[in-house]
């Protein structure tokens, strides 16, 4: 999993892998590095946004996008 800088307040690593367990998503892979859902925008799995519901598999790497807000 990859997220970035925008994600050091929640996590102490740029990449982190973790075990999760079978018939995870997305959203489980999320709040299992710390990331609040809220903060969380678009991910991609193998260069596609997927939805926060999707079912990781094994070997699958997802990097996570910050939401952005302009005004």
């Amino acid at each position: 999993m990859t997220t970035g800088g925008w994600a050091a307040r929640y996590t102490d690593e740029r990449i982190t892998f973790l075990e999760i367990s079978e018939n995870s998503t997305v959203a489980d892979a999320i709040s299992a590095v710390g990331i609040p859902a809220s903060e969380a925008g678009i991910v991609v799995l193998d260069g596609k946004a997927v939805p926060k519901d999707h079912l990781l598999s094994n070997g699958d790497e997802i990097k996570i996008h910050p939401l952005i807000i302009g005004g």
